[in-house]
């Protein structure tokens, strides 16, 4: 099951700061498991999509890999993109970890 989250991760982009962005923020979100349901039911997915703030959004698509794979990325592209170049030189796992908080939105930080 992880395999299917971190293969549609590495399927969507070939940015290695996104990919390792997404696929730490997956792995702190869910444990790279497409089945994950939390938030007392509301959020679903290998990224925890909270349905309540996103209202378009099935818990069928969000336990898609691919599909929410595709769902996040932009806003795993901006937490990226947001992360100065410096950073990600000196410390990528932090540039990761903040490029993920800044996607995730968590009510706590990792």
């Amino acid at each position: 099951m992880a395999d299917s989250v971190v293969q549609a991760i590495l399927d969507a982009t070939k940015d290695p700061h996104v990919r390792e962005s997404m696929l730490l923020g997956s792995r702190l979100e869910s444990s790279w498991n497409p089945g994950a349901v939390g938030d007392n039911g509301t959020s679903f997915g290998p990224f925890q999509i909270h349905l309540p703030a996103h209202p378009g959004v099935t818990a069928a698509q969000a336990q898609n890999p691919a599909w929410a794979t595709r769902y996040m990325l932009s806003a795993y592209q901006r937490g990226a993109a947001a992360q100065p170049e410096s950073l990600w030189r000196s410390n990528p796992e932090q540039a990761a970890e903040q490029a993920a908080v800044a996607a995730e939105a968590p009510a706590q930080s990792y």
